[in-house]
């Protein structure tokens, strides 16, 4: 009888494990999110369109990922920078990465500005399929030759000189990377383009003197009806460095951009003699005038700078 309910007791605890276990293994969990993990997307970078609803303030270009289908993907380069350097809008890419869904996303920024699938992040594979020289914010467009680089952030400029070839308050960045200047006392060569939402008048926006010089006019002001353009010569030198340039003010149905050209170099008795040649830039001026002619407006019509 003893062995019988010790039997009895032993079953039953072995049978009240069983049921702890079973419990323990199908207990409930939270489900993964549909569609996350790794995925491989194919599509155009470029501005993201914003919806009808987002803030007016303040918008910029916020690239992402547009497919072929229209699905919109923000981008995040973080853990594959080298990827994002020379990317320009309008590339058509191909890349490997995590695909994290809006709907887990807590970013007000992302959600109340763009009709987004979510956020894509380039962890594996990244390559450029179609290269666009065209870039576009919408209002203005303009081409990058093979000569010179784009860059959207300070990080994207791959070029160092004491004198930046771009100030770093910009939208975009075309800066020189050709190597034909490598023996010469050259620094640097770039054009600064940026939208100036604080000039909000075409008064403001043609006469404003630039950054740093109080009382200069535009030595060059034409109007063709359609947008008016102003010039201003710029320039700068300080410790064996000397850099010159235009800086360039566009007005077109209320708004501003500004083109700052520059060219720099260094003086050549900084270096040991015989070391360098001496840098001559009627050439790059003429190409960097060239890039500036591919300046379009919206409507197709070419800026005469």
């Amino acid at each position: 009888m003893r062995h019988t309910i010790k039997f009895i007791f032993i079953f039953l605890i072995i049978a009240l494990l069983g049921v702890l276990g079973f419990a323990y293994n199908y207990e409930e969990k939270p489900a993964p999110v549909e569609g996350s993990g790794s995925v491989v997307l194919e599509g155009t970078y470029e501005c993201l369109p914003y919806i009808d609803t987002a803030p007016t303030e303040n918008r910029v270009c916020d690239y992402g990922l547009i497919t072929d289908t229209g699905e919109m993907y923000a981008v995040d380069f973080n853990q594959l920078l080298q990827a994002q350097a020379g990317l320009s809008g309008g590339d058509r890419i191909k890349a490997q990465g995590i695909f994290t869904p809006i709907e887990t996303l807590s970013s007000d920024y992302l959600t109340k500005r763009y009709s987004l699938k979510g956020i894509f992040s380039v962890t594996d594979s990244f390559e450029v399929l179609e290269k666009n020289n065209s870039t576009s914010n919408g209002v203005i467009s303009f081409d990058t030759p093979q000569d010179f680089g784009l860059a959207t952030t300070v990080e994207q400029i791959l070029v160092t000189s004491y004198i930046p070839p771009c100030d770093p308050n910009f939208d975009y960045c075309l800066y020189f990377n050709g190597k034909e200047y490598q023996n010469t006392n050259f620094g640097s060569a770039g054009i600064r383009i940026k939208k100036r939402t604080d000039l909000a008048t075409v008064d403001a926006c043609i006469n404003t003197p630039p950054e740093g010089y109080v009382d200069m006019k535009p030595t060059n002001i034409s109007s063709t009806g359609v947008y008016i353009l102003s010039s201003f010569p710029i320039g700068d030198a300080g410790m064996g460095h000397y850099a010159s340039g235009e800086l360039y003010r566009l007005s077109y149905r209320g708004v501003c951009h500004e083109f700052e050209t520059r060219i720099s170099a260094t003086q050549l008795a900084n270096y040991p003699e015989g070391t360098k040649v001496e840098f001559k830039d009627e050439v790059l001026k003429e190409r960097i005038k060239n890039v500036l002619q591919s300046v379009e407006l919206a409507g197709g019509e070419v800026i005469t700078f």
